[in-house]
C-alpha cells in the first residue's frame, strides 16, 4: 500500500512539472494587446507632430475652437478690492487633423489619453485677469479618432468685477469671466460656445452660503482695433449674483436702527437731567463705529453712496443736533430770575398753545402775569419805610418793641414773597423747556420714520 501511495506521489509530480514546463514554454503575442496598439497609435500620432504649429487646414477655414465654464464654486467675491475669485473647470475643444487614426487599425480604438503638453494648444487667455497668473492643475487631454480634442484643466481665477453697493445689504451685482485667444485673430481661430444654449454648466457647482447665482449667460464679443483690420473674438460669460442678508441685516442694519430709534426718547427725560448728555455721546459713538466697520466692505472709489451709509449719515447729523438741542434746553430750563421772566410771546405760544398739542399736563403751574419780579431791592425799600415810621414813636418803649416785631415779621414776609416769585419765575421757563422737549421727540420720532422708510425700504 506504501509502495501505491508512493506511485501516485510520483505521477502528481511528474504531472505538474509538466504542465509547468508547458505553459512556461508558450510565448506571448505582445503586438496583440491593447496596450501595444496605443502605443503604436501614439508613436504614429506624435511621429513628425509639430506642436507649435496651428492645425489649420487651409487659410480659408479657421480652426473652430469651442470654450465653455464648469463652475465649481465662488470661493469669494472681495468688494473692497472688486475681485471676484472662483473656481472653475475650462471646457475646451478642437479639431487638430494631424491626431485621426481608424479605429478598426488599432484594436477599435476611439478615444486616448494625450498629455497636452505634446499637443498643440490654443492660447487661451483671461482677459479680465485681476492676478497676474491663473493658477490651473493641468490634466490629459482626451483625443478621439476623429481629430477633436477636448481638454478640461481646473483652474483658480480671480476676476475684476465693477462692485455697485448702492443697496447694499440688499444688492445685486453682475460679474463677466472674459476668455478668449491672445494672438490668433478671427480669420484664424474661431470661437463658438461649448454649452449649446449659451450659459455656465452648473452640474457641479457647489452653493455659496453668502451669494446665490440667479442667472449665467455667455455672449461672443468680436472686436476690430484700430491697429489691426483683423477681427478678434472672446467669450465673456455672466453671473447675476444675488447676496444673502441675513447676517449683514443684525449686524448693520438692526443696530444702525436701535441707536435712530432711541434718538427722539431722550426728549423724553427730564429737561434738567445731565444724562440725556450721556446718552446722546454714547449714541454718537456708536455710529461711528458702524461707519467705520462697513468701510471694510466698500470699494476705495465708489462713484455713489450707498443707502445704509447715507442712513448712517443722516442718524449721525440727527444725534449730533439732539446733543446741541439738549444743551439748548439744559440752558433754558436754568434760567431764573437773574435773567429775564418769560417774555410775552413765548408763554402765549408755549404754555398755552403748544402745551396741550404736546400733551404736557398743568401739574398745579399758575404762570406770572403781569407781577414783577421782587427783588432785594425792593425789601430794603420797605424795611427803610418801616424804620423811619417807627423812628416817629420811640417814645414808648413796648411800641418800639412791637415795631420791632413787626419789622422782622415783614422782613419774613417779603423774604418768602421773593423766593416764591423766584420759584415761578424758575418754573416758568422749565415748563417752557418741557414743552419744547416734547415737540422735539415728536419731530425726531416723524423724521425717522420718514428718513428710515425712504432709505432702507
Amino acid at each position: 500500500m506504501a509502495i501505491f501511495n508512493m506511485f501516485r506521489l510520483w505521477i502528481f509530480v511528474i504531472s505538474c512539472t509538466w504542465l509547468i514546463h508547458g505553459l512556461s514554454s508558450q510565448k506571448i503575442d505582445k503586438t496583440d494587446t491593447i496596450v501595444y496598439a496605443k502605443s503604436s497609435l501614439l508613436r504614429t500620432l506624435l511621429k513628425d507632430y509639430d506642436k507649435r504649429i496651428l492645425p489649420q487646414f487651409n487659410t480659408s477655414v479657421p480652426v473652430n475652437l469651442s470654450i465653455g465654464i464648469r463652475l465649481i464654486n465662488l470661493v469669494e467675491l472681495f468688494e473692497h478690492e472688486e475681485i471676484l475669485e472662483s473656481s472653475i473647470y475650462m471646457q475646451l475643444m478642437w479639431t487638430d487633423f494631424r491626431l485621426t487614426w481608424n479605429p478598426p487599425d488599432y484594436k477599435l480604438i476611439h478615444v486616448i489619453h494625450v498629455p497636452v503638453e505634446e499637443l498643440w494648444q490654443p492660447d487661451v487667455a483671461l482677459y479680465n485677469n485681476a492676478d497676474i497668473r491663473v493658477e490651473a492643475m493641468n490634466t490629459l487631454a482626451l483625443v478621439f479618432s476623429t481629430g477633436q480634442v477636448y481638454y478640461a484643466p481646473r483652474a483658480r481665477i480671480r476676476t475684476m468685477c465693477q462692485i455697485d453697493m448702492t443697496r447694499f445689504p440688499f444688492d445685486q451685482q453682475q460679474c463677466s469671466i472674459k476668455f478668449g485667444s491672445f494672438t490668433y485673430d478671427g480669420h484664424r481661430m474661431e470661437l463658438s460656445m461649448f454649452q449649446e444654449n449659451s450659459t455656465i454648466d452648473m452640474a457641479e457647482y457647489q452653493t455659496n452660503n453668502e451669494w446665490e447665482i440667479t442667472s449665467t449667460s455667455a455672449t461672443i464679443v468680436t472686436k476690430r482695433f484700430s491697429c489691426c483690420p483683423e477681427p478678434y473674438q472672446h467669450i465673456r460669460f455672466h453671473l447675476k449674483l444675488k447676496r444673502n442678508t441675513v447676517y449683514y441685516t443684525h449686524v448693520f442694519i438692526l443696530p444702525a436702527v436701535i441707536l435712530a430709534f432711541i434718538v427722539p426718547f431722550q426728549f423724553l427725560l427730564p429737561p434738567d437731567s445731565k444724562e440725556r448728555l450721556t446718552i446722546g455721546s454714547a449714541l454718537l459713538l456708536g455710529i461711528i463705529l458702524l461707519i467705520s466697520m462697513i468701510q471694510t466692505f466698500l470699494p476705495e472709489a465708489h462713484p455713489t453712496l450707498p443707502y445704509i451709509v447715507q442712513y448712517y449719515c443722516v442718524t449721525m447729523v440727527w444725534i449730533a443736533l439732539s446733543l446741541i438741542l439738549s444743551i439748548w434746553v439744559i440752558n433754558i430750563q436754568n434760567k431764573g430770575p437773574s435773567k429775564n421772566k418769560v417774555p410775552g410771546y413765548i408763554r402765549q405760544l408755549f404754555l398755552k398753545t403748544f402745551k396741550s398739542l404736546v400733551c404736557v399736563t398743568d401739574d398745579n403751574y399758575y404762570p406770572l402775569e403781569n407781577s414783577e419780579t421782587l427783588s432785594l431791592r425792593s425789601l430794603e425799600k420797605l424795611s427803610t419805610t418801616t424804620s423811619n415810621d417807627s423812628a416817629r414813636n420811640d417814645g414808648d418803649k413796648i411800641e418800639r418793641d412791637i415795631e420791632d416785631i413787626m419789622k422782622n415779621v415783614n422782613t419774613i414776609l417779603m423774604y418768602n414773597i421773593k423766593r416764591d416769585s423766584h420759584a415761578c419765575v424758575k418754573t416758568e421757563w422749565y415748563q417752557v423747556a418741557l414743552v419744547l422737549d416734547r415737540m422735539m421727540c415728536f419731530i425726531f420720532g416723524l423724521i425717522f420714520v420718514v428718513y428710515t422708510c425712504v432709505l432702507l425700504l
